[in-house]
């Protein structure tokens, strides 16, 4: 993915689901961003039913190591964590540390703020992860 550059002097940016470049798709879930200075902003989207226990599987803990910033934009989502669950609906604004996964519990949008250092090392993770379970 390019850094983008700024569409004025004020370098402020938008975006839509269109003119994102894809960084993870798989038949449960899509993500699609655009990175900025060190961090990557993207909208995912999930289907009702996924746990990424699968596709995180090669994970330390099984879980994703990325720290997200995020907010539901429609859907419902479980945080899961090592010490425990947090439930997220529509509206919710959320922080995500290391380690985690989410569970889809509904058809769900999510927008999230990510480090782009930490975001590609996860996204390199889960892409190896999809190739073996495509491979089995």
């Amino acid at each position: 993915m390019e850094k983008l550059t700024p569409l004025s002097n004020d370098k402020s940016y938008a975006f839509a689901w269109e003119t994102l470049t894809t960084t993870f798709k798989d038949a449960q879930w899509e993500e699609r961003g655009a990175e900025i200075g060190d961090t990557v902003m993207s909208i995912v989207r999930g289907k009702a039913g996924w746990d990424a226990v699968e596709s995180f599987e090669d994970m330390p803990d099984g879980m994703c190591q990325c720290p997200h910033f995020g907010v539901v934009i429609s859907g419902r989502i479980r945080i899961v964590t090592k010490d425990g669950n947090l439930e997220c609906t529509t509206g919710d604004i959320y922080w995500q540390a290391p380690p985690h996964r989410v569970e889809w519990l509904e058809d769900s949008v999510l927008v999230e703020f990510s480090p782009s250092k930490e975001f590609w090392a996860f996204t390199e993770q889960a892409e190896a992860t999809k190739n073996k379970l495509e491979n089995r």
